[in-house]
């Protein structure tokens, strides 16, 4: 077996598993914490870098840069939200 084949699996069988929990919290109490996506991202991202070659990971933080950039405009000029929502279809 590939070394990067296994760590695809081992990336799949961890990500079930949160699944698998945060599903049985969802039933049990109708809501699951924000700890489990941290620990999730926590767990995932090593074995994701791992897994990426060299242009994966450059275009992956200019891709993560620019969407905060647009988040950030975004927010600076006000137009976010069902607020934003409202205001464009109330115009017409």
């Amino acid at each position: 077996m590939q070394p990067l084949t296994l760590v695809y699996l081992l990336k799949l069988s961890i990500a079930t598993t949160f699944l698998v929990y945060s599903s049985f919290l969802d039933l049990k109490e109708r809501r699951v914490p924000n700890r489990v996506w941290k620990w999730m991202l926590i767990t995932l991202s090593p074995l994701t870098i791992a897994e990426a070659n060299t242009n994966q990971l450059i275009f992956g933080a200019a891709g993560s840069a620019y969407m905060v950039f647009l988040a950030y405009l975004f927010y600076r000029i006000g137009a976010w939200g069902a607020l934003m929502q409202r205001q464009l279809w109330s115009s017409h």
